[in-house]
């Protein structure tokens, strides 16, 4: 719990040197990493902290070299909690083995206990019950053979076993498991009271589930143990929204992803704010659930998270939140962004299949498991037979047929117990089979909504077309037709009376009013022409059309738009283009303005500069178009830069790495 603590985060800072290797800079940056704790944040160090140590344990020795090794286990433990919410299942078990191999060569049995719970709690996060009461089972029998017992970890471990059994329906086993913690530790007891509480869920008793979710989070003494308030608030939001009482949830979410903000908890807070999502769109508040849900799908894109909560699974995903954004749309009618986000859902669907890599690593555990099985099996096949070879030396024809049943009966029972193994195994490889079968069934079924979507914004856009190309090459002509000819009346109207001047101004208002309305409306349908002549036809369109001679000069500069981006991505690039010019319009008072897009292999960079009034970064604006640019290259996952100054002029610079 270190990173909301006192730290001397920036006389650390400024010391920081990767390319130092020594033991000042490799305690420099766990220091850094351990603030971070629970955060993304830690991934910033990590790597520094594997680099030094791994090359000052070359060549260590005695004290030192035990040192360096509790530091690489620490990182490899890390690593492991960090790879488990980015969804890398396998790469956090191997990392989890390493830690707890490294401690075992160097340590009591005890130090390793943290490692073995972690692999027990990511196989339980992914539906692999036995696996994980294997390793808990594991964990307590070194916890109870240990000198002197830590009761607070017993009281976790307990907690994890008792989790499982309730998960198979086992409630009274759980219950007797809880009753073993000793609950007169402050922390132990908010875990036994929120598993109670579980339980009664479980059984339907959600009155008094309610009720014991709310006793646990009473019981945690803030400030220091705040971040333990979080698993019990996020429960109660999943408990009253599953039953009906969204503005109950709401409440809970909002308080659990205040506590996971302070604590720079980033995958409990994308947790919170989907379950707040969630509660809104129930509540009716669809605006309210697609700004919770799009902030939590944002955040959890800048770190990396695909979301695996901590035990119970897959709730504070990507995913989910992709879902119901989707649904969102669609009941809005936006199938524009509805078909982006049905694409992105089902891309997330298919990275997590691979991420996890479920049926790999249970194929794994019955490879390993059968293997240990078959050469138990054959080394005690070999000595039953050494030992019935000398019987039959010494046996008589009578004993010699009795050893032959034994043995027939033996193997025959060696042969039972192998095939009831395989078919067990073959069951559950079954049913995942099923599983993943059921996933890709899905999928297709997505594949074909965004299909038939295509269809439908296909004939929006030919009709968008029509509409623009009628609204520029006609209604756009007469309207600078009839200001051509008022212009040139200017003159004569000034000698006329002053009241007949001030109708001149107000009707050549109206007239400019009515060409900035045509050429937004115009900028919001150039999709049609993005679609059809790509982004630079649509970006040069864009030129001539905001390009007004002594007024206005407008460069553009492209390089690499040979080659074809994404269509999503050239449509992004246009908006962010658009919405730049825009504000450059409204605010800056320009008389330049140059837009600039270059693709080089990897790379996508977007400059719009003018020599307007600019304005002070520092000072915090209410517009929305600034904003705008910042939600739109965040989505892309890309870095957005503005540099401004009274007076200066403006520059928006946005980059971002691209799949050719």
């Amino acid at each position: 719990m270190a990173q909301w603590g006192n730290t001397r985060l920036d006389s650390i800072m400024p010391l920081l040197d990767p390319q130092e290797r020594s033991l000042e800079q490799l305690q420099r940056y766990q220091q850094m990493a351990g603030h971070w704790l629970v955060s993304a944040k830690a991934m910033r160090y990590l790597p520094y902290v594997d680099t030094i140590s791994s090359a000052l344990l070359k060549g260590a020795e005695g004290d030192l070299r035990k040192h360096l090794l509790y530091v690489r286990a620490d990182f490899h433990h890390r690593m492991g909690y960090q790879l488990k919410f980015h969804r890398d299942v396998p790469g956090a078990l191997r990392h989890f083995e390493q830690a707890w191999a490294i401690l075992d060569s160097i340590s009591p049995p005890l130090a390793a206990l943290n490692s073995i719970e972690a692999i027990g709690v990511l196989y339980e996060a992914v539906g692999e019950q036995d696996l994980a009461m294997r390793y808990y089972r594991m964990c307590m029998d070194r916890q109870q053979q240990a000198p002197q017992r830590d009761m607070f970890f017993e009281g976790d471990i307990r907690r994890h076993i008792a989790s499982v059994h309730i998960a198979k329906g086992n409630y009274r086993q759980a219950d007797s498991v809880l009753a073993g913690c000793d609950t007169s530790i402050v922390d132990v007891h908010v875990l036994v009271q929120t598993l109670r509480a579980r339980m009664r869920a479980c059984q339907g008793d959600t009155a008094r589930a309610d009720a014991a979710y709310q006793r646990a989070v009473v019981l945690v003494q803030p400030p220091q143990s705040e971040w333990g308030r979080i698993d019990p608030l996020a429960a109660l939001a999943r408990l009253r929204y599953a039953h009906r009482d969204p503005k109950g949830a709401l409440e809970a979410a909002t308080a659990c992803a205040d506590i996971a903000a302070r604590t720079g908890d980033e995958a409990a807070w994308c947790t919170a704010m989907i379950l707040a999502g969630k509660a809104h769109g129930a509540l009716g508040h669809r605006p309210s659930a697609e700004l919770a849900l799009r902030a939590a799908l944002d955040t959890a894109r800048a770190y990396g998270y695909h979301g695996l909560a901590r035990v119970t699974g897959n709730e504070g995903s990507m995913v989910e939140a992709a879902d119901l954004l989707r649904k969102i749309y669609l009941h809005d009618g936006r199938l524009r962004e509805a078909m982006d986000m049905t694409a992105y859902w089902s891309m997330l669907k298919d990275t997590l299949n691979l991420k996890d890599g479920r049926l790999e690593v249970l194929r794994h555990s019955m490879r390993s498991e059968a293997l240990a099985d078959s050469l138990e099996a054959a080394n005690t096949l070999v000595l039953t037979e050494h030992q019935r070879a000398e019987a039959d030396l010494r046996a008589t024809v009578a004993g010699q047929r009795t050893t032959v049943t034994a043995i027939i009966a033996g193997l025959l029972a060696l042969m039972a117990l192998f095939l009831y193994r395989s078919m067990r195994n073959r069951q559950r490889l079954a049913r995942k089979e099923k599983e993943l079968h059921d996933e890709q069934v899905e999928q297709l079924l997505s594949q074909q909504e965004i299909k038939s979507m295509n269809a439908m914004l296909e004939g929006q856009e030919q009709e968008r077309e029509r509409v623009s190309k009628e609204l520029h090459d006609h209604v756009g002509h007469l309207l600078g037709t009839i200001k051509h000819q008022l212009g040139e009346l200017e003159g004569q109207v000034a000698e006329v009376k002053s009241e007949h001047s001030v109708q001149y101004r107000k009707v050549t208002g109206l007239l400019d009013n009515a060409a900035g309305e045509l050429r937004r409306i115009s900028h919001d349908m150039a999709a049609a022409t993005l679609n059809r002549f790509g982004l630079e036809k649509a970006l040069k369109d864009l030129r001539d059309t905001l390009h007004i001679n002594g007024r206005l000069q407008v460069e553009l500069n492209t390089f690499g738009l040979e080659r074809p981006l994404e269509r999503g991505v050239e449509i992004a690039v246009y908006r962010i283009i658009q919405e730049a010019v825009s504000n450059v319009l409204k605010h800056a008072k320009a008389t330049e303005l140059t837009i600039g897009i270059t693709h080089a292999p990897g790379r996508l960079s977007v400059v719009v500069s003018d020599n307007g009034i600019g304005f002070d970064t520092t000072v915090t604006s209410g517009g929305v178009g600034l904003a705008n640019i910042r939600a739109r290259a965040a989505a892309l996952g890309a870095q957005v830069q503005i540099d401004s100054a009274p007076g200066k002029g403006t520059t928006v610079s946005v980059e971002w790495a691209v799949v050719e």
